[in-house]
């Protein structure tokens, strides 16, 4: 996340939002308001209807760290990015759906 929000022009600390779930992130610190959760303690897909994410998705840009906590077929869409470990590195990985176009050129 960080070098996401660092490419989006934040400069300030980027912690872990695990405790409150979600953390916001509003121009003028970045380019575009973006929304940063965390979905490791969501135990039940029921407790993501109090999140309310679909409605951040109009407003924002929305990064999920273990989205693999939302229900299936959540968001068909979306960009999915994956980093793997690598040898000494990692690697890096994307899914687009049909809205990305030419906009993400998977190969």
């Amino acid at each position: 996340m960080l070098g996401v929000l660092r490419g989006t022009g934040y400069q300030g600390d980027v912690p872990s939002p695990t405790f409150p779930i979600l953390i916001d992130y509003a121009p003028p610190d970045v380019r575009l308001p973006i929304v940063h959760a965390d979905l490791y303690r969501i135990e039940d897909p029921a407790e993501l209807e109090q999140l309310d994410l679909d409605a951040t998705l109009t407003d924002a840009a929305l990064l999920v760290e273990w989205p693999e906590r939302l229900p299936p077929g959540t968001w068909p869409t979306a960009l999915r990015l994956t980093l793997t470990p690598d040898g000494a590195g990692r690697r890096l990985t994307a899914g687009a759906g049909s809205d990305w176009g030419a906009r993400w050129p998977i190969r």
